[in-house]
């Protein structure tokens, strides 16, 4: 095999830079990242990459290429924070520069984080770090636009970015949108639904640590093994590129360990007692589980829940009544988080649903969240896989970055399914037996049954009565 000389190498991509030939810049996998890119024409292209890929240099020379193909293009750069833009895109933006011919490379203002080429194009550098810094995006028109590590952006801020800000500006202009990052801590983040619809679309590529060809594979192994192994929830996102949650800032980590055996259709016994438990919220979501209690196998079973979004508390109490109906639920323990006035409203049976709600024990919120850990951890919680969002927040809800709240994200409020399951973790009686103590057709007539037994199996049925 013969070696090609550096020198000639250099020389060859010397010749192409002088003709603006930006592609001879381009590692291997980049090179077909923007081929691919430029072969799906989609509207909005996603890269799904693992750290050390190159990004932000691929994104610089993108700007790049469209600011030179055609003279006035407004390229806009979203940076996910203002030190971001500084420590990275700026210096990236440079070294682009330093290899093209004169004739190329822009000139910076630094007061407007703009560049500026002689042919009238510019490229403007903004942050999404607040909801002011996206508005701040807002534009007549916009050729390119660029998602630099999109999965660093606030989900709410990214999604309004994308859609409300950036997608119109494309009306008039016919152009595109590159989102290249690395997954966010939380599958629930908008940058894996965006990504997930971009695969669907044809218009998405990913490249993990392995399609770096720069990395050496001894220094690639070596993070590898710092970070906890191949198995490591940050191996897996950072360098894999999985969307799964970072586990040091899941709300509940212990699902990921149990989510396989958890997850069960289990068939309801004669004899039980249900409880339902909600969590109401108008912005974020209302959240409400039906559950009952396996006294056999020691397990809090979670039947079915609804989830709702800005509805009224009369419409929450009418399809709690309809979900009822539906288990066929006659009696119930209820419990919610939610305001007095609300649950007043609920119970009148005049002009309301008619459904009673007890106020939710929200003493110790810590400690109750790390009864609910334990009890995760040790399979005393089942959950029917109908229960797709109280899934889906288990799985994916996340603190924030100071750990002291729950995250938000679009479509799954406050995780408040969580809540809800902590409170109804509080309403079960754990040492109540709820089969009588005679199975039908033990009577008198055919066993001996002591007096105490009879009170106690008396007691039993009359309550199954009035359930």
């Amino acid at each position: 095999m013969t070696t090609i000389p550096q020198a000639a190498i250099d020389a060859i991509v010397r010749a192409a830079l002088a003709k603006g030939d930006l592609r001879v810049l381009y590692t291997r996998t980049q090179l077909h990242a923007m081929d691919a890119w430029d072969a799906s024409g989609a509207t909005t292209f996603a890269i799904d990459c693992s750290r050390r890929w190159g990004k932000t240099i691929f994104s610089a020379i993108a700007a790049f290429r469209a600011a030179t193909a055609r003279p006035g293009a407004i390229v806009r750069y979203v940076a996910p924070t203002k030190l971001h833009g500084r420590q990275f895109v700026t210096p990236a933006f440079s070294w682009v520069a330093q290899q093209c011919p004169a004739h190329m490379r822009p000139t910076y203002d630094r007061m407007d984080t703009t560049w500026r080429w002689s042919n009238g194009s510019v490229c403007h550098l903004g942050s999404a770090e607040t909801m002011g810094d996206v508005e701040a995006q807002v534009g007549t028109e916009c050729d390119l636009a660029i998602l630099d590590e999109a999965g660093k952006v606030r989900s709410d801020l990214l999604m309004h970015l994308h859609r409300s800000v950036l997608l119109p500006q494309f009306l008039t202009t016919k152009g595109r949108c590159l989102v290249a990052s690395t997954p966010a801590i939380s599958p629930a983040h908008y940058l894996t639904e965006l990504v997930t619809d971009c695969l669907e679309r044809g218009a998405m590529v990913r490249y993990t640590i392995e399609d770096c060809d720069h990395v050496p594979v001894e220094a690639r192994e070596s993070l590898i093994a710092e970070l906890g192994g191949r198995e490591s929830t940050e191996v897996k996102r950072e360098l894999y590129c999985e969307h799964v949650a970072e586990r040091t800032r899941l709300i509940v980590p212990e699902w990921i360990d149990v989510a396989k055996d958890c997850t069960i259709d289990r068939k309801r016994p004669d004899w039980l007692d249900w409880y339902v438990a909600a969590d109401f919220g108008f912005e974020d979501l209302t959240c409400v589980l039906w559950c009952w209690y396996d006294f056999e196998n020691a397990q809090l079973v979670i039947e079915d829940e609804i989830a709702m979004h800005r509805a009224s508390g009369l419409d929450v109490g009418f399809a709690v009544r309809a979900k009822e109906a539906e288990l066929g639920i006659r009696k119930a323990v209820r419990v919610a988080d939610a305001p007095l006035q609300t649950l007043a409203d609920l119970a009148d049976s005049r002009h309301g649903p008619g459904v009673m709600f007890g106020p939710a024990m929200k003493d110790d919120a810590d400690a109750a969240l790390n009864q609910l850990r334990m009890l995760i951890q040790r399979k005393r919680i089942v959950i029917n896989p109908r229960c797709k969002v109280l899934i889906e927040h288990i799985k994916s809800g996340t603190w924030n970055a100071n750990r002291t709240s729950f995250d938000r994200s679009p479509g799954f409020g406050h995780w408040d399914a969580i809540d809800a399951l902590k409170y109804a973790t509080r309403a079960i009686d754990w040492r109540k037996n709820p089969t009588p103590a005679l199975v039908n057709g033990e009577t008198d007539h055919t066993h001996y049954i002591p007096p105490g037994l009879a009170h106690r199996d008396q007691n039993a049925r009359l309550r199954e009565a009035f359930r």
